[in-house]
Order: C-alpha cells, then structure tokens, then sequence
C-alpha cells in the first residue's frame, strides 16, 4: 500500500518539536499519535516505532511520530513523562493540521509513554481511543515490594554475600539502613486515585473501563504492578488497536 513519510516542525512554548507524518494514499478518518517511550526518539529501538508507523500505513492508518522536547531532533530540555502534555497537545494539534482527513486520533504509547496518554486522555476529551503497552504503573510501594522480593531474598542465596560477611568486608549497618527504608516505603498506603486531574467529560468512563473499574472489564497487571490494563493487542486490525471505543474507521 503506498504511503508518504513527510517530515514536520512544531512550537511548544517556544521549543521546535520534529515529527514525521506517515499518510497513506487512501487514509482512514482515525489516525494514531504514537508517544515514545523512556530516553528513545521518533525511530525507537531496532526502529520500532518507524516499522509500526508504516505498517498502519499499509493498513490506511495514518500515523504521526515525534520528538518531544529535549529528545531527538526536538529544541528544549529534557523531559520524564509527568511533564510532556504540552508536547502532546502541540503534537496532537499538528497531526491535525497537517492530515485534514483525519477526524479522530488514537495515542498510542509505550512503557511510561503509555502513562502519559493516559494522563493526555485526561486532559482531551477530543482523545478517539488508547493503545497502551506495558503502561508504567510502578509506585514507590511496588518498587520497594519488588526490591525485597526479587534482591533480597535472593542475596541470601549469594556466595559471594557471604564472602564479604566472613572476611569482614560487609557493610551491615548500610545495608539495614536501606532494608528498613524499602520495608517502610512498602507498608506506606498507596496515593489515592483523585491525585491525578478529574477525567473529561465522555472519557471518564472510557477511563473507568480501561483502569478496571468497571466490573464488565478485567484488569490485566503488567510487569510493572497491577491496576492498568497494560497488554498490548495484535496490529492487524484497528478493534486490536483502538480498544477504546474500538470502532474501525470507514
């Protein structure tokens, strides 16, 4: 199926953002917005986000790919993705601009990306759907339970412990120090789910059943700690892609 990569520049208070608009000769009116994860740019590993933006393309899918600020070709300082909702919505804006065909637009995101377009979908009741993979859901809670779990527990098996207990070379007060402070980070009650902005308009019940709340839907944990549906669904077809709604476009 044929298709065009055309590079694009954006403002977002005042920084340059880079994006390459992927558009088919025959576009569908639903578009994906694909959210880098983690320190990667527009390419992603192994050219991961370069091949899934072509084969939407190969499926009429239009796609925009971008450089948030500090990353990539983009101007600005570096970000986390707590702090990248403008970036997303001068982004978002652009794909807009530029694909005049597209009426809706799916953000797809991944690992900590994925948890920025949830916060995205928040904020923008115009948000046509989520495609989350391996969603960034870790706590300090999770992180501490993970830390005694899988590190603790197996030090005790260690020989190399060991060694550096007999000959004297093991900093024990150190290493209770940090013990005590990942068992208290543990027993800490998990922030309350109002601490992120009120969900927008028809999005709160999208978000309802994305996070589980809905009794209708299950949760599926990722690797990272349970609560968000964190699996990501076959690229054949856009009910895999765009499970919220999980319409196909005409």
């Amino acid at each position: 199926m044929p298709y065009t990569e055309t590079p694009l520049t954006f403002e977002c208070r005042g920084d340059a953002l880079v994006g390459i608009l992927t558009q088919p000769e025959n576009p569908a009116t639903l578009g994906v917005l694909i959210i880098v994860g983690g320190p990667q740019c527009r390419t992603g590993s192994h050219r991961q986000f370069t091949l899934l933006a072509r084969g939407l393309a190969r499926h009429n899918i239009p796609s925009l790919r971008f450089d948030y600020r500090g990353m990539g070709d983009s101007t600005g300082d570096l970000r986390n993705f707590e702090e990248i909702q403008e970036d997303v919505s001068a982004a978002f804006q652009a794909f807009r601009t530029h694909s005049p065909a597209t009426r809706r637009i799916v953000l797809w995101g991944l690992c900590d990306a994925a948890s920025a377009a949830i916060f995205h979908t928040r904020l923008n009741p115009e948000v046509a759907g989520l495609i989350l993979c391996n969603p960034w859901t870790r706590t300090e809670q999770s992180l501490a339970k993970a830390q005694i779990k899988h590190y603790y527990r197996s030090r005790l098996t260690d020989r190399q412990l060991w060694k550096k207990i007999l000959s004297g070379q093991f900093r024990l007060t150190q290493s209770l120090r940090e013990l005590c402070t990942a068992a208290l980070k543990m027993a800490r009650p998990s922030p309350p789910r109002d601490t992120l902005p009120p969900p927008v308009g028809k999005n709160a019940a999208r978000l309802d059943r994305l996070c589980g709340t809905d009794p209708a839907h299950s949760q599926r944990p990722g690797p990272d700690g349970p609560g968000i549906r964190g699996d990501c669904q076959g690229l054949r077809s856009l009910e895999n892609l765009a499970f919220i709604p999980g319409r196909h476009p005409s």
